[in-house]
Protein backbone atom coordinates (compact mmCIF):
# COMPACT_ATOMS: atom_id res chain seq x y z
CA UNK A 1 0.00 0.00 0.00
CA UNK A 2 1.08 3.33 -1.12
CA UNK A 3 2.14 5.23 2.51
CA UNK A 4 0.76 8.77 1.29
CA UNK A 5 -2.89 7.08 0.95
CA UNK A 6 -2.87 4.80 4.51
CA UNK A 7 -2.04 8.70 6.02
CA UNK A 8 -4.73 10.04 3.98
CA UNK A 9 -7.34 7.41 5.59
CA UNK A 10 -6.03 7.73 9.05
CA UNK A 11 -6.07 11.20 9.33
CA UNK A 12 -8.10 13.58 11.58
CA UNK A 13 -10.80 14.22 9.09
CA UNK A 14 -11.89 11.10 8.55
CA UNK A 15 -11.96 10.63 12.46
CA UNK A 16 -13.95 13.49 12.58
CA UNK A 17 -16.44 12.07 10.03
CA UNK A 18 -16.85 9.20 12.14
CA UNK A 19 -17.80 10.78 15.26
CA UNK A 20 -20.16 12.97 13.05
CA UNK A 21 -21.95 9.74 11.64
CA UNK A 22 -22.24 8.63 15.57
CA UNK A 23 -22.98 11.49 17.33
CA UNK A 24 -24.81 13.97 15.20
CA UNK A 25 -26.66 10.93 12.71
CA UNK A 26 -26.53 8.76 15.48
CA UNK A 27 -26.64 6.41 12.34
CA UNK A 28 -26.78 2.87 13.77
CA UNK A 29 -23.91 1.54 11.49
CA UNK A 30 -21.26 3.96 13.88
CA UNK A 31 -22.96 2.99 17.17
CA UNK A 32 -19.33 1.21 18.17
CA UNK A 33 -17.19 3.56 16.52
CA UNK A 34 -15.71 5.37 19.13
CA UNK A 35 -12.11 2.86 19.82
CA UNK A 36 -11.78 3.17 15.79
CA UNK A 37 -11.50 6.82 15.74
CA UNK A 38 -9.47 7.11 18.91
CA UNK A 39 -7.43 4.59 17.10
CA UNK A 40 -7.35 6.78 13.93
CA UNK A 41 -6.75 9.69 16.09
CA UNK A 42 -4.12 8.40 17.82
CA UNK A 43 -1.98 7.19 14.61
CA UNK A 44 -2.61 10.39 12.64
CA UNK A 45 -0.43 11.85 15.75
CA UNK A 46 2.18 9.47 15.36
CA UNK A 47 2.84 10.06 11.95
CA UNK A 48 3.00 13.69 12.19
CA UNK A 49 4.95 13.30 15.40
CA UNK A 50 7.37 11.52 13.22
CA UNK A 51 7.48 13.90 10.28
CA UNK A 52 8.05 17.23 12.23
CA UNK A 53 9.44 19.47 8.88
CA UNK A 54 8.23 22.71 9.43
CA UNK A 55 10.30 24.74 12.08
CA UNK A 56 7.30 27.35 12.35
CA UNK A 57 4.08 24.63 12.27
CA UNK A 58 1.61 25.46 14.42
CA UNK A 59 -0.04 22.09 14.72
CA UNK A 60 0.66 20.97 18.13
CA UNK A 61 1.46 17.31 16.79
CA UNK A 62 3.66 18.81 13.70
CA UNK A 63 5.73 20.86 15.95
CA UNK A 64 9.43 20.42 15.87
CA UNK A 65 10.78 19.11 19.44
CA UNK A 66 12.51 22.26 20.89
CA UNK A 67 12.86 22.82 24.95
CA UNK A 68 9.89 24.72 25.02
CA UNK A 69 7.99 21.17 24.61
CA UNK A 70 9.72 18.13 24.78
CA UNK A 71 8.27 17.40 28.08
CA UNK A 72 5.17 17.35 26.23
CA UNK A 73 5.96 15.42 23.43
CA UNK A 74 7.75 12.76 25.80
CA UNK A 75 4.48 12.72 27.41
CA UNK A 76 2.44 11.87 24.25
CA UNK A 77 5.38 9.28 23.18
CA UNK A 78 4.96 7.18 26.29
CA UNK A 79 0.84 7.61 25.83
CA UNK A 80 1.01 6.39 22.32
CA UNK A 81 4.00 3.93 23.41
CA UNK A 82 1.05 2.54 25.72
CA UNK A 83 -1.59 2.73 23.90
CA UNK A 84 0.13 0.64 21.19
CA UNK A 85 0.90 -1.90 23.51
CA UNK A 86 -2.51 -2.61 24.35
CA UNK A 87 -4.12 -2.78 20.84
CA UNK A 88 -5.70 -6.30 20.48
CA UNK A 89 -6.75 -8.62 17.50
CA UNK A 90 -8.72 -11.26 17.82
CA UNK A 91 -7.84 -11.52 21.68
CA UNK A 92 -4.24 -11.43 20.89
CA UNK A 93 -1.86 -8.46 21.54
CA UNK A 94 -1.54 -6.93 17.97
CA UNK A 95 2.34 -6.35 18.60
CA UNK A 96 2.34 -10.24 19.54
CA UNK A 97 0.33 -11.01 16.17
CA UNK A 98 1.15 -11.78 12.60
CA UNK A 99 0.49 -8.11 11.81
CA UNK A 100 3.19 -6.98 14.77
CA UNK A 101 5.68 -5.39 11.69
CA UNK A 102 4.36 -2.07 11.50
CA UNK A 103 3.56 -1.60 15.37
CA UNK A 104 6.82 -2.91 16.22
CA UNK A 105 7.96 -0.19 13.93
CA UNK A 106 5.99 2.60 15.53
CA UNK A 107 7.07 1.96 18.60
CA UNK A 108 10.81 1.59 17.68
CA UNK A 109 10.79 5.29 16.06
CA UNK A 110 8.95 6.42 18.49
CA UNK A 111 10.90 5.49 21.33
CA UNK A 112 14.05 6.34 19.15
CA UNK A 113 12.75 10.21 18.78
CA UNK A 114 12.33 10.64 22.44
CA UNK A 115 15.84 9.19 23.66
CA UNK A 116 17.07 11.53 20.57
CA UNK A 117 15.53 13.95 21.71
CA UNK A 118 16.44 13.90 25.21
CA UNK A 119 20.07 13.67 24.13
CA UNK A 120 20.22 16.33 22.16
CA UNK A 121 17.68 19.06 23.47
CA UNK A 122 18.14 18.51 27.06
CA UNK A 123 21.98 18.65 27.18
CA UNK A 124 21.42 21.81 24.96
CA UNK A 125 23.14 20.04 22.13
CA UNK A 126 20.68 21.22 19.72
CA UNK A 127 18.12 24.07 19.33
CA UNK A 128 15.51 21.46 18.09
CA UNK A 129 14.64 18.19 16.27
CA UNK A 130 13.11 17.84 12.92
CA UNK A 131 11.77 14.03 12.77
Amino acid sequence: MNVQLAVQILSNSVANAIDFCRIDLKLQQFDNSTATSLFIRNINNIFDLLNSRNLLCKNESQQPISLSNIDRIKENITKYIEYINDLYINDKKIILSERKMGFLGMLKCLQSIKDIAETLIVTKKQNFLLT
